[in-house]
Order: C-alpha cells, then sequence, then structure tokens
C-alpha cells in the first residue's frame, strides 16, 4: 500500500475501454456521470461506455444538462447541445432491460441576478433532487469532458466525501487527434470552490502567501484571481506579499504550447515580481505530474506555513485541472477559481470535430477507492 504522503500516490491513468476489458463489469453496479455541452467529445465517453459496460450488474447513466443564462453565443452553442443530445438520446435508447436506468437533470449556472453559483446548485441538485443511493454503486465514472472546472470540482470533491473506502470513483476524459479552438469571454467573478475540508468556500476566504496557478488559456482570468486574492483575505492588508509559483504545461503536444503561455503571461509576471525560478513545468497530458508538482511546493514550504495560507488555481484543460484538485484533496488546499460566461468554437468546424469525436480517446483517471486502499 502507498502512503498518502508520497508524491506518487496517485498513479492510475490508462484507456477507458482497455480498463474494463481487462477488469470485467458483470459483477459491477455502476453510475455513469457526465455533462451535456456544445462540443461533441461529451458523448464519446458514454458511446464507449455503451459498448464495454452494458453487460454490468446495473449501469445507471446520469446527464447533466447545464443552462448558461449569460452565454453572448447561445444560438449558435444551442444549435450545438441539440445535436449532441440527439447522439446522446441515441446511445440510451440502444440500451435497455431492468439493469440499465437513465437520468437527466438541469442545472444552472448563474442565478437571475448573472451571479455564478453552478459548482453549489449542482451538487444540491444531485444530491437531493434525484432518488440516487450512492451506496448501491461499485464504481462511479464522472466524465468531465464537457464539465466546467468549477462544477467537476465540486462535484468530484462531493462524491469523494460521500462514497465508502470499497467504492471506486473515477474520471474520464476524451479527446480528439486535431487541435480544438475554443474561445471564452466574459468571467464571473472569482470564487472559492467547496472543498472536502471545508476549508474553502462560502463566507471563508484565507490570506494567501502562496498561489500556484497552473497556467493556459486566458490571461484575464489569471489577472482577476492575482486581484482578487489579496483583497479578499481574512484580516487582509493593504499591499500583502503573495508569492506566485505558476505551473506551465510542458513538454505537451504542441512543442511551442509551454513558450507561448510564459510569453503571454511574462508583463503580468514582470508586474508581479515573479522570479523565472518560480515558473514550474509539468507534463500536459498528465495530471498526476501537476499534483507532484503542488505537492513538492507544499512539502517545501508547510514547515513553517500552514496550508490555508496556499491557494491553487486551474486555468489550464481538464486534464491538468484534475491534477490541481487531487492536489487540494491530499493538503488541503483552497481552490479559487473563475467562470467563463460565453464560450465560441473557432476551430476545428463542428462537422469535422462531430466526425473526429466518433473516434476520440477516452482516458479514464482512478481517484479514490480500492486500488489505494
Amino acid at each position: 500500500m502507498q502512503s498518502k504522503s508520497t508524491p506518487y500516490h496517485y498513479h492510475v491513468q490508462t484507456g477507458f475501454e482497455e480498463f474494463w476489458a481487462k477488469r470485467g463489469c458483470q459483477n459491477s453496479k455502476i453510475l455513469l456521470i457526465f455533462g451535456l455541452g456544445f462540443d461533441p467529445r461529451c458523448v464519446a465517453a458514454l458511446r464507449a461506455a455503451s459498448r464495454i459496460l452494458s453487460h454490468a450488474q446495473s449501469l445507471h447513466t446520469l446527464c447533466l444538462r447545464f443552462k448558461n443564462s449569460q452565454d453572448e453565443n447561445l444560438e449558435e452553442n444551442t444549435q450545438g447541445t441539440y445535436e449532441c443530445l440527439e447522439d446522446i438520446d441515441s446511445i440510451t435508447g440502444a440500451l435497455s432491460g431492468a439493469a440499465y436506468w437513465h437520468d437527466q437533470l438541469e442545472v444552472n449556472l448563474f442565478d437571475h441576478t448573472g451571479g455564478y453559483e453552478g459548482h453549489r446548485r449542482l451538487v444540491a441538485d444531485v444530491f437531493s433532487e434525484l432518488n440516487l443511493q450512492f451506496s448501491d454503486f461499485t464504481d462511479v465514472i464522472v466524465d468531465i469532458s464537457a464539465f466546467p472546472r468549477s462544477l467537476m470540482y465540486g462535484l468530484l470533491s462531493r462524491l469523494r466525501e460521500e462514497l465508502k473506502p470499497n467504492q471506486n470513483l473515477f474520471a474520464v476524459l476524451s479527446e480528439v487527434s486535431c487541435g480544438v479552438d475554443i474561445q471564452e469571454w466574459g468571467y464571473s467573478d472569482p470564487h472559492y470552490i467547496i472543498s472536502p475540508s471545508s476549508r474553502a468556500g462560502i463566507g471563508y476566504f484565507p490570506t494567501p502567501t502562496i498561489w500556484i496557478p497552473i497556467l493556459g488559456g486566458s490571461t484575464t482570468r489569471l489577472e482577476n484571481i492575482y486581484r482578487f486574492l489579496p483583497s479578499k483575505g481574512a484580516g487582509s492588508v493593504k499591499n500583502h506579499a503573495m508569492e506566485v509559483f505558476p505551473i506551465v504545461p510542458f513538454p505537451t503536444r504542441d512543442p511551442r504550447l509551454g513558450d507561448q503561455i510564459v510569453l503571454r503571461a511574462r508583463k503580468l509576471f514582470d508586474e508581479w515580481g515573479v522570479p523565472f525560478s518560480n515558473i514550474m513545468y509539468a507534463c500536459g497530458d498528465v495530471p498526476f505530474d501537476i499534483y507532484r508538482k503542488i505537492h513538492d511546493v507544499v512539502e517545501r514550504y508547510r514547515s513553517f506555513m500552514n496550508t490555508n495560507e496556499m491557494v491553487v488555481s486551474a486555468l489550464s484543460g481538464r486534464s491538468l485541472s484534475l491534477g490541481v484538485l487531487l492536489a487540494a484533496w491530499q493538503h488541503n488546499l483552497p481552490v479559487c477559481q473563475i467562470q467563463p460566461k460565453t464560450y465560441k468554437l473557432i476551430s476545428p468546424n463542428r462537422a469535422v470535430l462531430r466526425e473526429a469525436a466518433l473516434k476520440a480517446s477516452v482516458t479514464l483517471f482512478w481517484l479514490s477507492g480500492e486500488v489505494y486502499q
């Protein structure tokens, strides 16, 4: 058994279908939760599950339909969402029998005033409105391919609290062979995500001394969170010193991506006084590598600093964002996020992406359960 103090505690990352082909599912009671969005990649894991998990002792699928009242690209994204829903209905319609159930749940990301409330609403609705007995399942799988980061963190954290040690919690992520460019704009106010330790959440704002952002995407999110953290800290003072340890995804499929990310953020780093020696690199395809880098920073400073003075943020892709969550779980770290209000698919066009999603690679990450006991 591996000690939880090791940076190699989390280690199981493998192909989704390969995993279940070896493991078998005849004696498994499986709950698969996935999000519905405009991106065709949100269908790939369900499609794979219909092939490999149809012989499980029981299979329950739950489709979360995210409603975004602040979306400035609503018409186009709604059309894409309906196309994905047609594919989902086709797949679930072909699954039948007494051992299969399918549910849908609509989740509002923003309240009537435009304030962000997605992760709190999601957790409340899943655990109160649905008649699910989580103790009945041997395995819970969450497809994070269409999940906004905050919602992903909120749901996975609550599931980890809810499940017993012998129940397995997995995340799966679908990727395609072609590059996908999705533009985002319009952001919610920065917010803390509810953590398993309840260290972060409504009404609690740590005064951060160390901030570890995982870089990627818009520098607007990076700047907004930086300005938010000292201003909202409990007992915060003006000009509070905060050390920033950015993590850049490298190596990645695009060998230039890491350099591009650093160049976009360079002006901010100069303004904030971030020395080049503080910038760290982690593999862009392995969330456990991000986890290890954060683990190293925490271990370096924890002898003279409480972890409630350290904050992490995921501004990267979903795979690396998962590594941030694992580090937060292990070290009771607050997580501060910011939610984009509008997304627009730039390239490839939807037809090409939909075709590519038919051959998507679905990766499984084992987050908790029997392998870690």
